[in-house]
């Protein structure tokens, strides 16, 4: 009887899928409206609804029942009885479709059943894992079930540590404060520099759809509704995002969470307050620890600069005139912040008042 295996590599079941996961990335970006980022932040995720429309139930099934040389090889490394890979179509397709969609990048998708008969899924990409942990876990008859030297297993088991944060960008939503490893891929688009301030920088861009689940503080809310309005104003109406970055060397840690924790403090406290701006989230990736908040579009100094722009185009009184909203608004926003609630255990002052800090949509 004949080997129906075919002979040649390029005939995997996975290699026009690899292809297509990056040509169909790039089209989701571009149609999601990236155009440019600043180096240290171009896109190098994988988003969620990329694998999906990839990877169908019938992509899967076909690379699972692959019998190619380079499949059967990579089965070899596992033990006889990982060899009927169809059988987890099922588990791929609810819960490690992203490992699989990793695996078939790394043109190692038989290597799929170390994982799922572990009932092992797309969780373990958020693991942190080590090399060790990696190959004694998941793969551990990979150095005897195999003819790959130990420099080709370091290999493969860091080009899967490498890749893996590409499949597994955070999704912005829980706790207001996390710590991510610095290789982690984030799900942003179009960042930009715009600035520097003290102690960093500061960065607008744009969450890939899918991706911005933010949940406003941690705390169950004094107003509920409000609560509810901001949460669905940042989430669906609000496109365009600040960060402020900032390394840990730039100065002392005590200040950097001093400062976190001010900014969690004004958010939950100064809630109702819509002309203060509150911080959506705060994490450290590696070194370096991040700010998000709303972007405005400008600030006091821009509108000091063009004040013809702002002036009465008729007889009306200048409470008539939108510069006396943001006037009032920014007025009442200074009261509160100094004159907090008597709840409150703190209370706002300022060492450094500038106009480029008055924020203006």
């Amino acid at each position: 009887m004949s080997d129906s295996r075919p002979n040649d590599v390029s005939q995997c079941q996975s290699t026009p899928l690899r292809t297509k996961l990056k040509e169909t990335r790039i089209a989701k970006l571009t149609e999601a409206g990236h155009v440019e980022s600043d180096a240290e932040y171009e896109p190098k995720f994988f988003p969620a609804d990329v694998i999906e429309v990839v990877l169908s139930r019938d992509a899967v099934k076909s690379v699972l029942g692959c019998l190619c040389d380079r499949c059967g090889e990579h089965a070899n490394y596992l033990p006889p009885s990982y060899e009927r890979r169809t059988i987890y179509l099922d588990y791929v397709m609810s819960d490690a479709l992203k490992l699989f969609a990793l695996l078939v990048f790394m043109e190692h998708p038989a290597l799929i059943g170390a994982f799922v008969r572990q009932r092992k899924g797309d969780h373990i990409l958020d693991e942190n894992l080590k090399r060790i942990d990696l190959k004694n876990t998941y793969l551990t008859e990979i150095e005897s079930n195999s003819r790959l030297t130990a420099v080709e297993i370091r290999n493969l088991l860091d080009s899967f540590l490498e890749l893996c944060y590409q499949f597994s960008p955070p999704v912005f939503k829980g706790s207001w404060f996390e710590e991510w490893d610095p290789k982690t891929a984030l799900p942003f688009i179009n960042t930009t520099y715009i600035g520097e301030g003290g102690y960093g920088k500061v960065y607008s861009f744009q969450i890939y759809p899918g991706y911005k689940r933010f949940v406003y503080g941690d705390s169950v809310s004094a107003h509920p509704l409000l609560h509810y309005i901001v949460v669905l104003k940042v989430n669906r109406i609000k496109t365009k995002f600040a960060m402020k970055e900032v390394g840990l060397a730039a100065g002392p840690i005590g200040c950097l969470n001093a400062e976190a924790q001010n900014l969690s403090k004004i958010r939950d406290e100064l809630e109702d307050e819509k002309h203060i701006i509150k911080v959506l989230k705060i994490f450290r990736r590696g070194q370096k620890i991040h700010f998000i908040f709303p972007l405005a579009e400008g600030n006091l100094a821009d509108l000091m600069s063009k004040p013809w722009r702002h002036l009465p185009t008729s007889d009306k009184a200048i409470c008539w005139n939108s510069i006396w909203d943001q006037a009032v608004g920014m007025l009442k926003a200074l009261a509160r912040f100094h004159s907090p609630p008597e709840q409150a255990r703190w209370r706002g002052y300022h060492s450094d008042i500038k106009r480029t800090y008055y924020l203006l949509e």
